[in-house]
């Protein structure tokens, strides 16, 4: 489960993971030759504890599984896909999942004043 911060008498907050993008990448890729019904460390033997953890944390974080470890119409999506098809599915899932930081920001445009105001913004959400 993707780690959470509660405060006393405070709702929690979801942290997002982190996982190296080349490792998820290798993954999703992995899954190429099929998708198991359920994903679990069992599918990521080759991999140590911790980023199976990370992964596993990742893949539920971004709705690509569900907590059973079914896997979600948007991994089959990913994982069927390439090039700007497979570019339009990441874009679309990093949007949803992280509405927060991508609302009213825009990359292109931004100054360096708005991204450090944004990364505060962002910093504080999680902090206890």
């Amino acid at each position: 489960m993707a780690l959470t911060i509660q405060t006393h008498m405070e709702t929690p907050k979801l942290v997002p993971p982190y996982v190296p993008y080349r490792s998820f990448r290798n993954f999703i890729d992995s899954l190429k030759q099929g998708i198991p019904a359920r994903i679990d460390r069992s599918v990521m033997a080759s991999m140590s504890g911790a980023l199976q953890s990370q992964l596993t944390t990742t893949l539920r974080y971004l709705n690509l599984i569900k907590s059973t470890g079914q896997p979600t119409e948007t991994l089959t999506n990913l994982v069927n896909s390439e090039g700007p098809e497979r570019i339009k599915t990441l874009r679309t899932m990093l949007l949803l999942s992280y509405s927060f930081l991508f609302g009213n920001f825009d990359l292109k445009t931004a100054t360096r004043s708005e991204e450090r105001r944004v990364g505060k913004e962002c910093r504080s959400r999680w902090s206890p």
